[in-house]
């Protein structure tokens, strides 16, 4: 499981990729959103945790990116929202799994992540160049690049040649 946690602060960045790791779950931090979508342009990601507002910055474009990038990643989003505008958000984003508050502590954090990750099964998924998903192999244009296969846990070629 591969996790991105966005978040201006150093010290949470930190305390919440040290408590994921004690749930075996790789994390890379980063503190920007340019950062963070930066990230998701070369990496896929199973696990999405951010905070509402990074800075000055709505974070929500980087939710929509890793959707993009990876139509089965989960989202945890720290922010104090509630009620209308909570419910809003789980309509906006299908990705989002939970709202925690700001004040939350990394290793309540984590067991969410850890949740979210149990509920995510491997599923099958080609990825092009640019790790979007494909429905079959002949949506993908092949040139230099095999197709990837990829779950949730593991990412390697398919080794396999198509013929026209």
């Amino acid at each position: 499981m591969h996790a991105l946690v966005l978040d201006s602060r150093f010290s949470s960045v930190g305390k919440i990729g040290t408590a994921l790791k004690a749930h075996s779950i790789s994390a890379k931090q980063k503190l920007t959103v340019d950062g963070a979508l930066s990230f998701l342009r070369t990496s896929p990601i199973d696990l999405l945790i951010l905070r509402d507002y990074v800075g000055d910055q709505h974070t929500l474009s980087v939710s929509l990116a890793a959707e993009y990038y990876n139509p089965n990643v989960s989202t945890i989003l720290l922010s104090d929202r509630n009620g209308e505008d909570a419910d809003e958000l789980f309509d906006l984003l299908p990705s989002l799994y939970s709202i925690l508050g700001n004040g939350c502590d990394a290793k309540s954090i984590a067991k969410i992540a850890n949740s979210a990750a149990e509920t995510k099964k491997d599923v099958p998924l080609l990825l092009g160049k640019k790790f979007q998903v494909a429905e079959s192999f002949s949506e993908i244009r092949f040139g230099k690049h095999m197709p990837v296969f990829a779950t949730s846990r593991i990412v390697h070629n398919v080794g396999m040649r198509l013929s026209a």
